[in-house]
């Protein structure tokens, strides 16, 4: 809605209304919003992605005293639901106060030759279970509950400050004393020096993040991190959760290709020299590649932080070695490695349109060590033996 300078009346002025049609807009004024001596235009439209939001729009008389050139107050009521402000709690570990000596200890007095000696599915999830035990008994942790329109600096002290700013203001415009308002000033900039004070403190560890932390102390209005309405069989989805479910559907779909016109290519096994199960992992090559984890990575489904893994590496080395090679013989990978976390990212176009985005996955830290170990020479003699061919690869 605005004054845009374009008469949408002209037939030979097109620019707006192509703009309008190639995104799939509509345009709602019908009549001219500006008056002139000799003429009048429509300049003011009231432009909308979704006819049906519009529940009511009108054009109203003029109210200036101005009766040779004016505009008519264009005006529309949208019928929009509120947003819902998520928040979740969630885990996080105070890595600097872990007693790691003791965390190892536990580690290295567990049997786990008798305890992996089971399914591959099992074995894993006990892996994974012993290490959060250890965590848990020796690296202080709380549950923080996570406010997604927060601000990163945004702390429970700064929250509490802010809530006592508001109790005095209502006090002093209620009471309306000086010893009321000089407490509430106090309070007042109390809090605001305390919020510029954390959030100038805070680690800025990218360029992105510095320039992010300028603009919220600018006041500038930081991007959204919601994904715009999705636009999917003429309706448009604007919960969250039918967003997810919707883009849930639309990346299994591209993973489920009906292969029955596909020729498949013909293995002949009597060429095979080296097979997946003659791959064998050592311990010492599991411990390289832990003592590299990167501590500031994401943590997966399973909730095994890269600290947990790479402070024990030593420890941890052996029952990772056992359960790599295990899955590599049996030629099976482990179910609780194959979760993920899935991220739509927007890569161009419309950004209402499912196919206009694509997936990032977040996996397990532990199964993803799987993979790296697996980059070495012994693939190679794999690819040579004619079991993973040019044809099986995707383009």
């Amino acid at each position: 809605m605005g004054d845009f300078n374009e008469n949408l009346l002209l037939a030979n002025r097109n620019n707006l209304k192509n703009i309008i049609l190639d995104n799939g807009m509509h345009q709602a004024i019908t009549e001219p919003t500006l008056y002139c001596e000799n003429s009048s235009s429509l300049l003011d439209p009231l432009i909308v992605n979704d006819i049906h939001i519009l529940a009511y729009h009108e054009m109203s008389e003029n109210i200036l005293e101005a009766n040779t050139r004016f505009h008519c107050p264009v005006s529309g009521i949208l019928n929009l639901p509120k947003p819902k402000y998520t928040k979740f709690k969630r885990k996080v570990w105070d890595f600097e106060k872990g007693d790691y000596d003791r965390y190892c200890e536990e580690l290295r007095q567990v049997d786990w030759e008798t305890l992996l000696d089971t399914n591959l599915n099992n074995a894993v999830s006990i892996v994974t279970q012993k290490i959060l035990d250890a965590a848990n008994n020796y690296i202080p942790s709380k549950l923080i509950v996570v406010r997604t329109k927060d601000p990163p600096w945004m702390t429970s002290f700064i929250r509490r400050k802010i809530c006592k700013r508001k109790r005095s203001h209502k006090k002093a415009k209620k009471y309306n004393t000086p010893e009321s308002w000089e407490n509430f000033k106090k309070i007042r900039n109390e809090c605001y020096f305390e919020k510029q004070c954390k959030s100038l403190d805070s680690h800025v560890d990218s360029i992105k993040n510095w320039w992010k932390k300028l603009r919220n102390l600018a006041g500038l209005p930081s991007k959204s991190s919601d994904y715009p309405s999705i636009l999917l069989n003429d309706t448009y989805l604007d919960d969250n959760k039918d967003k997810a479910n919707a883009f849930n559907r639309y990346f299994c779909a591209q993973s489920s290709v009906d292969g029955s016109s596909t020729n498949i290519l013909e293995i002949n096994l009597d060429d095979v020299i080296h097979t997946l199960d003659n791959i064998i992992i050592t311990q010492e090559e599991v411990y390289d590649q832990l003592l590299l984890l990167d501590v500031s990575k994401a943590t997966g489904p399973d909730s095994i932080s890269p600290r947990f893994l790479k402070y024990a590496a030593r420890e941890l080395s052996y029952p990772l070695a056992l359960s790599f090679n295990k899955s590599l013989q049996l030629c099976i990978y482990p179910y609780d490695w194959k979760i993920a976390h899935v991220i739509p990212v927007f890569k161009s176009g419309s950004q209402e349109i499912l196919s206009n985005y694509r997936p990032i996955s977040l996996l397990s830290i532990i199964g993803s060590e799987l993979i790296s170990d697996e980059e070495n020479e012994d693939i190679f003699k794999v690819v040579q033996s004619f079991i993973l061919e040019t044809g099986r690869f995707g383009s």
